[in-house]
C-alpha cells in the first residue's frame, strides 16, 4: 500500500496492458481474433477476454490540501496480455468517468474501424455524488491569469448548496477563488498522479492524453502553455473563459507563455471543440461570457501562430449547448488524436490571417 493512499480494488501484476477485444489481434497472432469468433467457449466460463473491474484509489496530495478519488478503467484483455498502453486522464471524474468508461469500450469494441486500447483514469473528489466536486473544481482549474472571482465563487456557491453532499476546500471557501490553484492542481498531477499510474499499471510514458471540458478544458490549455510536454494530447472540449468583462485573459496567457517564446511542442496534438448553441444559456449571459465568439478568435489565433510542433484540430458540433456537447467531445477528441478521425474546416498556412488583415486595412 502506498503511503496516503487506500484502493477500493486489487492492482494485479499480471493483469496490465491488452489489445481490444475482436478488434485488433496480439503482435505475432494475426488470426487469434478471427478464431475466437468460432471457438466454444472454454470450460468454466471464462472467455477468451475479460474485462478487468475499475479500481478507485483515494491520493493525498502534499501539493493541494485535497485527497482525490482517482477511478482507474483498463480495457478488455486476455489473461497472458502485457502489452504496455497509452493513458487517457479525464478531470471531472464524478461526473463523467461512468459515462466516458462505457463510450471507450463501445469505441474499441463495437466501433467501425480499429480502436487502440487505452487505460482511462478519472481525476474527481471523495464521494459518489456527482456534482460533490462543483466548488473544488473552481479552485483547481483557476490559473493565475483568471480574475478574482470571489463574487462569482459565492453565487456559484449558492446556487450548488441545493446539492447534498457538496465538497468545499478544507481550509475555507475562500480558496475557492483566491488561490488561483491551477499550478498546485498541475503539481499533482505531474508529480503525485502520473508516477503512480505508471507505477502501478504498465503505461508508455510518453503515451498520455488529457481531455478536459468547459473550467477543465481551460485547465488544459493552462497545462498546454506552461508544462506543455506532460502529455502528448490535449482534448479541450468547450475551454473555460478565454475573457471576462472585456479583459481577454486567455489570450494574454497563450500570447505570454506559448506563443511569445516561440515554444517548440515536440509532436503536440491539440483538439479543440465548441458547440454551436453554447451561448444561447442563460448562465454564459449573466456571467458576460461569449464562449463561442472567443472560442473562434483563440482558434484563430493559435492558426495564425503556426506554433512548430503542434499538431492542432478544431471542431465546431452543430446545435449542442455545454452540458450535452460534453460526451459527444469526448467520444471526437480521442478519435482524432488517435488518428481515426478527420476534422474539415478551413486550412490557412502560418502567417497568412496577418498579411490577409495587413491587406485588407490597406484598401480602407
Amino acid at each position: 500500500m502506498v503511503a496516503g493512499l487506500t484502493s477500493a480494488g486489487t492492482v494485479s501484476a499480471n493483469a496490465f496492458g491488452a489489445t481490444p477485444a475482436a478488434v485488433v489481434p496480439a503482435a505475432g497472432e494475426p488470426d487469434a481474433v478471427a478464431k475466437s469468433n468460432n471457438a466454444s467457449p472454454p470450460a468454466g466460463g471464462q472467455g477468451l477476454w475479460y474485462f478487468p473491474p475499475v479500481e478507485t484509489h483515494l491520493i493525498r496530495s502534499k501539493y493541494v490540501a485535497q485527497t482525490y478519488k482517482i477511478q482507474v478503467a483498463r480495457p478488455s484483455r486476455r489473461r497472458s496480455d502485457t502489452a504496455r498502453l497509452p493513458v487517457v486522464y479525464v478531470t471531472d471524474g464524478n461526473v463523467v468517468f461512468t459515462l466516458f468508461k462505457e463510450i471507450s469500450h463501445m469505441l474499441q469494441h463495437l466501433g467501425i474501424h480499429p480502436f487502440p486500447s487505452f487505460i482511462l483514469v478519472g481525476i474527481g473528489y471523495p464521494s459518489d455524488v456527482p456534482y460533490a466536486g462543483s466548488m473544488l473544481r473552481t479552485r483547481d482549474y483557476h490559473d493565475p491569469y483568471a480574475p478574482n472571482w470571489n463574487n462569482l465563487a459565492r453565487e456559484l456557491a449558492k446556487s450548488y448548496w441545493q446539492f447534498e453532499g457538496l465538497l468545499f476546500p478544507e481550509d475555507g471557501i475562500e480558496n475557492l477563488s483566491n488561490s488561483r490553484g491551477a499550478d498546485n492542481f498541475g503539481d499533482f498531477i505531474e508529480k503525485e498522479l502520473i508516477p503512480f499510474i505508471d507505477e502501478h499499471y504498465q503505461t508508455i510514458p510518453r503515451g498520455r492524453t488529457y481531455f478536459g471540458h468547459s473550467g477543465g478544458g481551460g485547465f488544459g490549455l493552462y497545462t498546454l502553455c506552461t508544462r506543455p510536454q506532460l502529455f502528448k494530447n490535449y482534448i479541450l472540449s468547450s475551454p473555460g473563459r478565454f475573457s471576462y468583462k472585456g479583459e481577454d485573459i486567455s489570450f494574454r496567457m497563450v500570447r505570454e507563455r506559448l506563443i511569445e517564446p516561440a515554444r517548440a511542442l515536440h509532436g503536440v496534438k491539440l483538439y479543440m471543440s465548441i458547440g454551436t448553441d453554447e451561448d444561447l444559456q442563460p448562465f454564459y449571459y449573466a456571467a458576460h461570457s461569449a464562449l463561442v465568439t472567443d472560442f473562434f478568435r483563440m482558434t484563430a489565433m493559435l492558426k495564425d501562430a503556426g506554433i512548430a510542433g503542434l499538431d492542432l484540430m478544431i471542431e465546431v458540433i452543430p446545435n449542442e449547448t455545454h452540458i450535452l456537447v460534453w460526451p459527444i467531445a469526448f467520444m471526437h477528441g480521442v478519435q482524432a488524436v488517435f488518428g481515426l478521425r478527420q476534422l474539415g474546416g478551413m486550412i490557412f498556412p502560418p502567417g497568412e490571417g496577418k498579411e490577409m488583415a495587413r491587406g485588407f486595412s490597406e484598401t480602407k
